[in-house]
């Protein structure tokens, strides 16, 4: 009597482990996946966050209802409010205000700051 695995034995073996495989880096992918977007929303919020100091420190930044005004990342890197963001090197944050009654400030990070006069 000979000793061994048969080839269907060994073929369901490797099927079970391809099968665990496969869901294992589904899985995996899934978690790098939504870590790489909390990332993101931590720095987009980091940078609002920089941007709202850096305009409560410099009192005499006003924009007129409607107007928008950006500021690169680099001047905000320079003044010591953000940490160097490799996601968004050479971007910028407009601010466009709502309301000039309320002072409504919106705050987008774009690739190009179009007719928008720098703060």
């Amino acid at each position: 009597m000979k000793k061994g695995f048969t080839i269907v034995e060994l073929l369901a073996v490797i099927i079970i482990i391809s099968i665990l495989i496969t869901i294992t880096g589904i899985s995996i992918s899934k978690v790098v996946r939504n870590s790489k977007e909390r990332l993101n929303e931590v720095q987009v919020n980091e940078i609002i966050s920089a941007t709202k100091a850096y305009i409560s420190s410099h009192m005499g930044i006003t924009l007129d209802t409607n107007e928008c005004g950006y500021i690169t990342l680099n001047k905000l890197k320079q003044e010591g409010l953000i940490e160097d963001i490799k996601n968004y090197k050479n971007k910028y944050v407009k601010v466009t205000v709502d309301s000039k009654a309320i002072i409504d400030y919106n705050y987008e990070i774009v690739d190009s700051i179009g007719s928008c006069v720098e703060i």
